[in-house]
Formats: C-alpha cells, sequence, structure tokens
C-alpha cells in the first residue's frame, strides 16, 4: 500500500508481497516502533544489531513454523548497507554451531543504495557530481578536501568526527547543488517522507498494529542517531565478503544518487577481496521497460549481483 496525501492508504501495484510474504522489521531498537526502554537498550554498533535482528528473526519462525523452512531473503536500504551484511553474516556464523532444525534457512540478501564502506565511498561524491554537470571544478575540489578530511579521520579511527566530516560534504554538496533531495537529483520536490510518519500515528492504525497509543513513530530519531554516531563510517564490507562466498548478494542502486548510488557503490564492490571479482561476467540484458523504470545494466559475479535501474 502507499500513503495519499489525505492519509488514506491505496494499492501499490509495485508492492513485493504480490509474491513474497514480507516481515518488515523497524531495527535498529529505538527506531519506529521497536521501543527501547532507555537510551541505553539501543545498540552502538552493527555486532549488537545483528543479534536484536537474530534475535527477532529467531522468534518469529517460532511463532510461525510455517515458515522455517522456507528460504529468506533479508534486504534494506540505505543504512541497510551495514545492518544487513551484519545479521547476514551474523547468521551464517551461528548456523555453523547449530543443529539443522534451528537454523535460519539464509538464501540471500540484498541492499539498495546502501552505505557499507564509507572511506571508500565518501571520496566518490564529488567526482560523481562534476561528471554528470551539477558542480564545477572549483566545487570539485573544495568538496575533495572535505572527503579527504573524512578519510583521514577514519584512518585515525575517529569515528564520530569522520562522521561529522561526511555530513559537511553532503551538506555542502546540497548547497552547492541546491537539488531537492541528493537521493534523486532529477526531482523537483524533496520526498514526503512525513506521510508514512503521520499515518502511523494515528490511533486506529496503532490499534490495528497492536500499538500501544502512547508510543510515537518517528520516521528519523535523533536518539539513535547519536548512539550509532560513532558506527557510520566503519566498515562491514569483509562481511559482504564473507557472504559473497556463502550464499547469494544483491546489490541494487538508482542511477540519480548522489549520496550512496551506482558511483558510491562501483567504487567499493571494486576493492572487494574475492577470488570471483576476477571473473565479472556482464549479463547482457536488453533494455527493458518495467512500468517507468528501465534496468541499464547487471552485472553477475556468481552468487554476486550490481545493478543499476533508472
Amino acid at each position: 500500500w502507499r500513503v495519499t496525501q489525505s492519509l488514506t492508504l491505496q494499492p501499490n501495484p509495485g508492492s513485493w508481497n504480490r509474491i513474497f510474504g514480507l516481515l518488515f522489521l523497524d531495527s535498529p531498537i529505538g527506531s519506529g516502533f521497536s521501543v527501547a526502554s532507555t537510551p541505553e537498550e539501543i545498540p552502538r554498533d552493527q555486532n549488537a544489531v545483528a543479534k536484536h535482528l537474530f534475535a527477532a528473526i529467531t522468534k518469529f519462525l517460532q511463532l510461525d513454523p510455517l515458515f522455517k523452512h522456507r528460504p529468506v531473503y533479508i534486504t534494506g536500504e540505505s543504512y541497510a548497507g551495514k545492518y544487513v551484511p551484519a545479521i547476514g553474516y551474523y547468521i551464517l556464523k551461528k548456523n555453523e554451531n547449530l543443529e539443522a532444525s534451528e537454523r535460519v534457512n539464509l538464501a540471500g540478501v540484498a541492499v539498495g543504495d546502501g552505505l557499507t564502506d564509507p572511506e571508500t565511498q565518501v571520496v566518490s561524491h564529488a567526482v560523481n557530481a562534476y561528471y554528470v554537470g551539477l558542480i564545477n571544478e572549483r566545487q570539485k575540489n573544495e568538496l575533495e578536501k572535505g572527503q579527504l578530511e573524512a578519510v583521514g579521520l577514519i584512518q585515525k579511527r575517529n569515528w564520530s568526527a569522520a562522521t561529522d566530516a561526511r555530513s559537511k560534504v553532503l551538506k555542502r554538496l546540497q548547497d552547492m547543488t541546491g537539488l531537492a533531495t541528493l537521493y534523486d537529483y532529477t526531482r523537483k520536490a524533496p520526498y514526503e517522507d512525513d506521510l508514512v510518519e503521520r499515518f502511523v500515528n494515528i490511533a486506529e492504525v496503532k490499534k490495528a498494529l497492536g500499538v500501544k497509543e502512547s508510543f510515537v513513530y518517528e520516521i528519523c530519531s535523533d536518539v539513535v542517531g547519536e548512539a550509532l554516531h560513532g558506527d557510520v563510517m566503519k566498515s562491514v564490507k569483509q562481511m559482504v565478503e564473507y557472504l559473497v562466498r556463502k550464499s547469494r548478494v544483491l546489490l541494487y542502486q538508482g542511477e540519480y544518487d548522489l549520496r550512496d548510488g551506482v558511483v558510491q557503490t562501483e567504487v567499493w564492490v571494486k576493492t572487494m577481496k574475492w577470488e570471483g571479482i576476477e571473473d565479472k561476467l556482464p549479463v547482457k540484458t536488453p533494455e527493458t521497460e518495467i512500468k517507468t523504470r528501465h534496468y541499464h545494466y547487471c552485472d553477475s559475479f556468481a552468487t554476486f549481483y550490481f545493478c543499476s535501474a533508472t
């Protein structure tokens, strides 16, 4: 479903639940309706996030045994570039020490426009914006200085300051371009994220979801952001390298995303330590129209897929 301006629902013709069983998780604890009793309960790193997600997934499978042996695919976007590899890695490691009947049947993971290897990704914003004609050379050089500052702080393991440096780069890029959003530089207006927030905070909706009326849903939590502030610039690339050896991985991006889109993903994928990277096989896919979208290319690495779409 999609939320309309009048806070009613209309069918989403592209919804995944046409062909999949879907379980949505507000992660980490403290976000959405995953309520944290105290700020101390909110995780500070991806190991804690993965531990909580594993507990949620295994509890769900216990409550509904019909799903026990069905393939599980874990997906997400943006910061899921961190927590999807983290929970995928955690599941595979836990499975090694569990009886077959107790394992989570992980079939694969998928990440859209993800932040996964910040040290590599943060240096790509300026060149991306420059070569699509959104900034000039002087602005590009200015952004690159900020990007290198972020990298230097990462290498010193000054994680919180590195997060601040990256935020400054993205804020400066936003100011330089005057774009409505960095997530899609073709948009003329920002995304209306508040529609979902307003809808799920309606008393009747909370009741239908089994949520206490006193709970308030926030589309973005400052408390959670502060808790994970030092986690933002840490890489989970090594977890992806492990996943592609043991499972299936799909990375997909929108072509016009300047934050963590095609350019930002491709730069870190090329640095992966994995034997399959040398045998990259391009998939010759015709530019097939799907509704109003087109697949431009899709590279396959045996169990690893990298796609760009507009």
